[in-house]
């Protein structure tokens, strides 16, 4: 049997990216991201235009990413903190990281968008990850001052990320704390939902 393969040429070149290392098509065919390791970003290209029309900064490394099937988010191997990063493709930002891989660099997932699969090449290993219920955020210790709080007893915070993740600086709220009413906040940690702080 003789199979003969075609290959063509490349009907045009995306520019603007910094050692680009992966690539992945949501599925609507609308948008693609691309991980830059040269410049520790992920760019995102409109497809109808080929143009860079975002980037997304924060990571060390970026090698392989993933989009789940139904497109809501994005998952990239960033190889230089060991860490499984969460894209939330609607807003394009940083929601949710995962440690504990060696040197992770591709990543697939499942049909059902249920599970990740990632390559370590620092172990020899596969990690398996449950994205429905052993995916969670990486929380450190956060001590705000000169905390006042509002007469709703929610006190506005802002905070750059641990580690200095630039998609986590911004305002935050915390609320219902064991020490409400006092300015004497500390060890406050994040929630499951990202934007909330608690005591």
């Amino acid at each position: 049997m003789l199979i003969t393969i075609l290959i063509g040429s490349p009907n045009a070149a995306i520019t603007g990216f910094n050692s680009p290392y992966d690539v992945a098509v949501s599925p609507n065919h609308n948008y693609i991201y691309v991980t830059n390791n040269g410049n520790n970003t992920v760019s995102i290209v409109d497809a109808a235009t080929n143009t860079i029309t975002e980037t997304i900064t924060g990571f060390n490394r970026p090698e392989g990413i993933a989009i789940t099937p139904n497109g809501a988010f994005a998952y990239v191997a960033d190889l230089g903190t060991n860490e499984l990063v969460r894209i939330d493709t609607s807003t394009n930002s940083i929601t949710e990281i995962t440690g504990g891989f060696d040197l992770p660099y591709y990543v697939s997932i499942s049909p059902d968008g249920k599970t990740a699969y990632v390559t370590n090449q620092g172990n020899n290993t596969v990690s398996v990850v449950d994205l429905t219920s052993q995916f969670g955020l990486s929380i450190p210790t956060i001590t705000p001052s000169n905390a006042v709080f509002d007469a709703d007893q929610n006190m506005p915070f802002k905070s750059t990320w641990f580690g200095g993740r630039p998609p986590y600086a911004g305002n935050w709220i915390i609320f219902q704390g064991s020490n409400k009413g006092h300015n004497n906040w500390s060890n406050i940690s994040c929630h499951s939902n990202p934007h909330i702080l608690f005591s």
